[in-house]
């Protein structure tokens, strides 16, 4: 079962990246840690670097802190903070990003699979001093709503999920729009009680830039439980 899915994700790996070659492709590497406080409230932590233009230059490096309060077994709300190191490689120079998160999750089980439906209202402040140290916010809602499947006496897990994210921004030419459609597939698999690595694919139709952009990004993310 493990070598076909191996296989598999091989081939969508070439086959999506083969045919990115007039947009942009990258890679992130994440590491997250997680502290059960009690029953309802647990924190966590993501450290994540990020690259671009095919993974050839950095695009950013953050970490982010969260806290979750589970109302019930299904049900349980959420807020993060972000902080990014952002990569300007044009004119070679970084600057800092803020994002203030808070949300929802709703999770489902049927049968072997797991539905999940995730909302989140994110404000983002960017301090860009290549313009006179200029603020610039942005103000999204992001929607996701995500498919697992547990395998039967395995511990790889596979998942899809599609996300968008609205703009409420006055003034934006896609205000009450969406301008981020995300489209991800990967699996987790447990190595142990406490540590799990996760690897995916995604593509990504964005608005920047005054444009549309395909972006194809490949992940691992390494997890663990203290």
């Amino acid at each position: 079962m493990i070598r076909p899915i191996i296989f598999l994700c091989f081939f969508m790996c070439f086959a999506i990246f083969g045919s990115a070659q007039n947009e942009d492709a990258g890679f992130w590497l994440s590491f997250q840690g997680e502290k059960k406080i009690s029953d309802k409230i647990r924190i966590g932590a993501e450290l994540s670097v990020r690259t671009e233009n095919y993974s050839s230059s950095w695009d950013k490096i953050l970490i982010e802190p969260s806290i979750e309060y589970r109302f019930s077994k299904d049900f349980k709300v959420f807020t993060n903070y972000r902080y990014s190191h952002v990569a300007e490689n044009e004119d070679r120079y970084w600057y800092p990003n803020h994002r203030f998160i808070g949300g929802f999750r709703y999770d489902f089980e049927w049968r072997r699979l797991e539905l999940r439906f995730q909302s989140k209202y994110q404000y983002g402040v960017n301090k860009d001093f290549s313009r006179y140290d200029a603020f610039e916010t942005k103000n999204h809602i992001r929607d996701r709503f995500q498919i697992l499947y547990d395998i039967k006496n395995c511990k790889l897990k596979p998942y899809a999920f599609a996300e968008v994210y609205t703009v409420l921004d006055a003034g934006h030419v896609l205000q009450y729009r969406f301008d981020t459609y995300r489209y991800q597939f990967g699996a987790s698999y447990s190595l142990c009680k406490d540590l799990s690595v996760k690897a995916f694919l995604m593509y990504e139709y964005e608005y920047k830039n005054s444009g549309w952009w395909n972006n194809y990004i490949g992940g691992i993310d390494l997890s663990f439980e203290f």
